[in-house]
């Protein structure tokens, strides 16, 4: 299968370009779902819905931290203040932020 990419109105052979791709962190998930880029701290977030966790990750340093539910969580949205995320848990949507995780 050949790939194309459309820039700037012209078509671009993809084929001979290396669009290989290698893993950040070895992640161990139930159900890993969710990516949130937030651009203002260089951070991918996502979740475990089954395991109620939403994970941090520092793609710069190849770390991570995360924070356990005592139920599903299925998404994280960015709000406009920093470290300050809603989300979307099994018994309804929360604020939570990051930097006062225990004042959810």
């Amino acid at each position: 299968m050949m790939l194309t990419n459309q820039i700037g109105g012209k078509k671009k052979d993809t084929k001979d370009m290396n669009l290989g791709c290698h893993q950040l962190l070895d992640l161990k998930t139930d159900l890993g779902e969710g990516l949130l880029w937030d651009a203002e701290r260089r951070r991918l977030l996502m979740t475990d819905i089954v395991n109620g966790l939403l994970i941090d990750i520092d793609i710069d340093e190849g770390l991570s931290q995360f924070w356990q539910f005592d139920e599903s969580l299925a998404w994280v949205l960015k709000t406009k203040h920093r470290g300050a995320y809603i989300l979307g848990l099994r018994s309804g949507i929360a604020l939570f932020v990051i930097e006062q995780p225990s004042q959810m």
